[in-house]
């Protein structure tokens, strides 16, 4: 089967430019590697990444027809699902008996309506390697789909929905991510989270969190479950980074790398027994975390940790069950600046609960932390979140809101509209938070002073380039 893996293009059809870097589409390089490795079938594969490649609809659909797709598996996240209903038109005008599957976020929390709207086939439910995997097999024996777990599909003009999949218990299983299928010199991060002078790329070392933050997505693909790989599993992609493709830069996207304290202690010793010279970006966040974990991260060429500290108010961290104190916040800045790793502080404006007094709380909070860099998010309520089911419930969500609207950066108004903030409040809002923390002659003067290298300066000028883009 000739199959193509497509990353849908979104900065071309109104997303906003210069915001950020170019990310690997990781979970379809997976979907490659596995594929590759456990598929008794030769199946003949190529990744269509057209929003690192800049393509139209047009370019995709030409690529697509070129290559002889019979098969099209497409990564769809909420807030490309329009773009992603409109090209899902024009492939099949064009190739009318490829099949179309969909897989992410959005497919998983609206499988059925999904198919009822759109030229889309089938929906791969939550994780997708051994699904997508038994999918392609049933599909090249022309077999009986009903058999496959996991998925929605059409058929006859009903919608079936097959038995639920268990997820994969050892992530060692899973082959490391397919870095031959893409152009790896398309992807670079974004100034907040480049750490040095090196090639760089995306690394999974675990899935999942225990927590339920309101506003968290991750728990409808993984569940409340953490799943580890092994940390010589790890060590082996970081060394096949580093000797094959000449990378020595990764950006850990865990959604909570220090979660297991052993483990990151275990994994940093690895890196420097093995003398890998990297650095390193994470997620953490402020509790638990101590000194020696810290230590350990600092030593093995962690750069900087990137805190979702959401709030500077009590009260709103208590609404969206962050299950942290703001003084638990402080002492991991402290911590941080201790041992010398730069900190990115996330916020959210917007949540339930929000008023102008919570805000100017968190932009005091952010100030007090002394970050390195900051972003102030609008509070996003996701499909399938509980933050957005109360939105919806509460009535706060705009009545004019398209999908794309629910894009984490972007210039247009926020989703939400509260009692005390409306949507366009939300959006000044956050605009002023930047304004006050990056305007401070305090912290525009330390951060020139603290230019050591190139990079440094590089990230400084394309950081104040982003800062006026923003609307």
């Amino acid at each position: 089967m000739k199959i193509v893996l497509l990353n849908l293009p979104f900065e071309k059809f109104g997303g906003v430019k210069g915001h950020g870097g170019k990310s690997m589409p990781t979970n379809l390089c997976l979907l490659s590697a596995y594929l590759k490795k456990y598929s008794s079938i030769k199946n003949e594969i190529i990744l269509i990444d057209a929003e690192a490649e800049q393509l139209d609809f047009n370019e995709i659909v030409e690529r697509i027809k070129e290559f002889g797709a019979e098969l099209i598996g497409i990564t769809c996240p909420t807030p490309v699902y329009e773009i992603c209903l409109e090209l899902m038109k024009k492939i099949k005008t064009i190739i009318e008996k490829v099949i179309i599957v969909l897989g992410g976020p959005h497919p998983t929390i609206f499988a059925e309506e999904v198919l009822k709207e759109s030229d889309a086939d089938i929906c791969v439910i939550g994780e997708g390697e051994e699904t997508f995997l038994e999918l392609v097999t049933v599909l090249n024996f022309k077999g009986d789909l009903t058999k496959v777990k996991g998925i929605v599909f059409k058929k006859e003009g009903n919608i079936i929905r097959t038995e639920k999949r268990k997820l994969i218990e050892n992530l060692d299983k899973i082959p490391f991510p397919d870095r031959d299928i893409i152009k790896l010199n398309l992807y670079y991060p974004p100034p907040t989270k480049r750490v040095s002078n090196y090639n760089a790329t995306s690394l999974v070392t675990s899935r999942g969190c225990v927590f339920h933050c309101t506003y968290c997505i991750a728990t409808k693909i993984w569940e409340h479950k953490v799943r580890f790989r092994s940390v010589e599993n790890v060590i082996s992609e970081i060394e096949m980074c580093v000797n094959k493709y000449g990378i020595a830069e990764f950006n850990i996207h865990d959604e909570w790398f220090t979660i297991n304290k052993n483990r990151t202690i275990e994994l940093c010793k690895k890196i420097i027994e093995k003398k890998l010279k990297i650095a390193w970006i994470c997620m953490g966040r402020v509790h638990p975390l101590d000194e020696e974990l810290l230590s350990w991260m600092k030593k093995a060429g962690c750069k900087k940790i990137n805190f979702g500290f959401e709030s500077g108010d009590q009260k709103i961290l208590d609404n969206i069950k962050h299950q942290t104190t703001l003084e638990q916040g402080l002492r991991a800045a402290k911590l941080c600046h201790k041992v010398g790793i730069k900190i990115g502080a996330n916020f959210m404006i917007g949540a339930i609960g929000e008023t102008l007094e919570t805000i100017k709380n968190t932009i005091k909070y952010a100030k007090k932390i002394k970050p390195d860099t900051v972003a102030f998010f609008a509070a996003t309520p996701y499909p399938g979140t509980e933050f957005y089911e109360e939105a919806k419930r509460l009535k706060y969500l705009r009545e004019d809101i398209k999908w794309q609207d629910f894009t984490l950066v972007s210039n247009s108004l926020p989703v939400v509209n509260l009692p005390d903030l409306s949507a366009k409040e939300i959006k000044e809002q956050i605009k002023k938070a930047y304004k006050k923390f990056y305007l401070r002659p305090n912290y525009i003067t330390n951060k020139i002073l603290k230019i050591r290298s190139f990079i440094e300066l590089k990230n400084l000028i394309e950081g104040i380039k982003i800062f006026f883009r923003v609307k």
